[in-house]
């Protein structure tokens, strides 16, 4: 689910999935609130957000995380969408978007929670 359009609608289960899938442990579900957080919202959509309009250090950061992923995106030039809620608070994605930060990008793909 890398490949995203601006204005896309997905269902809860498929951002739940979607993060699943990016994460190496179940840790983050079980022993964090990272389900409950993404179950908060039934729909998300596809937006494109100005960095500057989200709290980029609200959650641990990785230092050496952030460096993959600034490696990852400067070889490939794309990077998996980060998930926010509807204030634009981070729900996934924390290392993502610090390492765009630290290359310079002002807006990131985000899949956003849709009110109920």
């Amino acid at each position: 689910m890398y490949v995203v359009e601006v204005g896309d609608i997905y269902d809860e289960s498929d951002v739940y999935s979607y993060v699943q899938g990016m994460h190496h442990t179940e840790d983050d579900f079980i022993d964090g609130d990272l389900g409950d957080r993404i179950e908060k919202y039934k729909r998300y959509i596809v937006e494109d957000v100005n960095i500057s309009d989200i709290q980029i250090d609200e959650f641990y950061i990785d230092d050496d995380l952030v460096e993959e992923y600034k490696e990852k995106i400067l070889k490939s030039n794309m990077y998996p969408p980060i998930v926010l809620n509807k204030d634009y608070s981070i729900i996934d994605g924390t290392h993502r978007i610090n390492a765009l930060d630290d290359l310079g990008y002002k807006t990131v793909i985000a899949f956003v929670g849709v009110k109920k």
